[in-house]
């Protein structure tokens, strides 16, 4: 079962045409999330469909591509969503490391 629809708190940013037609990807929207949003956030309901992807790109210079049958794999949170009568899940402004150990960053914001 997929999560078939997000919920994205932040602002959303005015994208221009893409430089190169041979793109494969084609960006549709484009979302700030985390601390530098307060006060301007919004809240975006996204309908997830079988052909889109997300990408994600955290503070640290990560980027992760995922789609709706994916998504639990950088937030296993998720799968609670998909088990429960409701399908959204709600985008949070980051990730923690489940394995806390000294020296370790414990969260990555997005």
């Amino acid at each position: 079962m997929s999560i078939t629809k997000i919920i994205v708190k932040g602002s959303k940013q005015i994208s221009g045409p893409a430089e190169n037609g041979d793109d494969v990807f084609q960006l549709k929207e484009s979302y700030q999330v985390g601390g530098s949003t307060r006060g301007v956030a919004g809240s975006h309901e996204i309908i997830l469909k079988k052909s889109e992807v997300v990408e994600l790109q955290f503070d640290d210079d990560t980027t992760w591509f995922c789609n709706a049958d994916t998504l639990e794999d950088v937030f296993p949170e998720a799968v609670a969503v998909k088990r429960s009568a409701s399908d959204v899940f709600v985008i949070p402004s980051g990730i923690s490391n489940v394995q806390e150990e000294r020296g370790l960053v414990g969260d990555v914001l997005l």
